[in-house]
């Protein structure tokens, strides 16, 4: 996959692509350092086939509960 970052404020958001197809993400996190974590998640949904929609909307909807 590959990916960028899009915008760090407020909050990430990212572009990322696989096989041709390339989609946006709006996360609810904070700092670029997450940026690779997602990247991984990603990776992580492609290899079980799930398919960029539902990576998208899994990662918008998760809200760090860590209070860091």
């Amino acid at each position: 996959i590959e990916g960028e970052i899009v915008s760090p404020y407020p909050t990430l958001k990212i572009r990322w692509g696989y096989n041709g197809i390339i989609t946006q993400c709006n996360t609810q996190l904070y700092g670029n350092y997450n940026f690779n974590n997602i990247l991984a998640a990603i990776a992580t949904g492609i290899y079980f086939g799930v398919d960029e929609k539902t990576i998208n909307e899994s990662i918008e909807g998760y809200v760090s509960d860590n209070n860091r």
